[in-house]
């Protein structure tokens, strides 16, 4: 059987304008340092207008286009989290995050396994919703329930869902991510070909893990 390996090229112009790398380097950076995340994304975008204005790449009517058209593009997203939010807080006024809160803590004994915990419940709704943002906001008031109960640091808590939430989607064959990147192979990539050149991902995840496990000694708050 004739296996024929497809190679995906990306072809880079010599004359490629760097500068408009400039907004997406500036918000990452500013996420690692620890800026909050809406001041992030808005001198992101700040930034991105402020290039595109200077170089003349549209004017002030184009500017407001391309806002409302991201606008717009954000509006199934919005209106799923506005769906699974409510559903999420119908749960809640019916006690099923009590009852999943009691259920962990049958089996948490310590702070560092109510993280793993946290971690698991977001990648376990991760798999039925197929979206990390959904996954967060279903999660995100249990998770602060179990926060306040073992005293742990919200920042980090806020990382290990934001970082499980994503490994999940990131993996998921049915998940947004993974299509979007099939479907610009023209189907000439396969799954278990896409992933397999992932390999980054999986060093990621096991380098995350071995620094909770390991490294991680106190994540209590006083």
């Amino acid at each position: 059987m004739k296996n024929d390996a497809t190679h995906v090229v990306l072809d880079l112009n010599e004359n490629a304008n760097y500068l408009l790398i400039l907004p997406y380097v500036l918000t990452i950076v500013l996420a690692l340092v620890g800026i909050d995340v809406f001041i992030a994304l808005f001198l992101g975008i700040l930034s991105a207008s402020i290039i595109g204005l200077v170089q003349a790449d549209f004017d002030l009517v184009g500017l407001a286009n391309h806002t409302y058209q991201g606008f717009t593009s954000m509006t199934e997203i919005f209106l799923l989290s506005m769906l699974t939010g409510g559903l999420a807080r119908m749960i809640e006024q019916q006690g099923g995050l009590v009852w999943i809160l009691k259920s962990m803590q049958k089996r948490i004994q310590t702070s560092k396994g109510a993280v793993f915990g946290i971690a698991s419940l977001v990648s376990s709704v991760g798999l039925c919703m197929a979206n990390n943002t959904v996954s967060i906001l279903v999660v995100g008031n249990l998770a602060n329930d179990v926060a306040t109960e073992y005293k742990l640091n919200r920042p980090y808590v806020a990382s290990v869902l934001d970082i499980f939430a994503c490994i999940v989607q990131g993996i998921l064959p049915y998940g947004a991510q993974i299509l979007i990147l099939l479907s610009f192979t023209d189907k000439k990539l396969g799954y278990l070909e896409l992933v397999s050149h992932g390999y980054y991902f999986v060093f990621l995840l096991g380098v995350t893990l071995f620094y909770m496990i390991f490294f991680r000694k106190e994540v209590q708050t006083v």
